[in-house]
């Protein structure tokens, strides 16, 4: 499991929001009201993420590589503490 950086809890999963622009017209209507056309996607490239705690809910990452990262490195680390312990284990069993 990874560590939230702020909070300190264990975490096994990030929670994300995306936001993205979209694009359209805008004109009046017959009484001279604005009137928004909002149908079309125009910007799919420009979607921006958020990754925050599900703890704490803070902010931990803008990067969607930053996330594979801290969530691998992170996995990697508890793979290597069940290691020690086991060794640990193996030898105080045979003292």
């Amino acid at each position: 499991m990874a560590i939230c950086p702020k909070c300190k809890e264990e975490i096994n999963e990030l929670h994300f929001s995306k936001t993205k622009e979209i694009g359209g017209s805008v004109g009046l209507d017959s009484s001279n009201k604005l009137e928004f056309d909002e149908d079309y996607d125009i910007f799919e490239e420009q979607k921006s993420y958020t990754f925050r705690c599900p703890e704490c809910n803070e902010v931990l990452f803008k990067d969607y590589e930053e996330v594979e990262e801290f969530l691998k490195n992170n996995e990697l680390q508890q793979i290597v503490t069940e290691k020690i312990n086991q060794i640990k284990n193996k030898n105080a069993q045979g003292n």
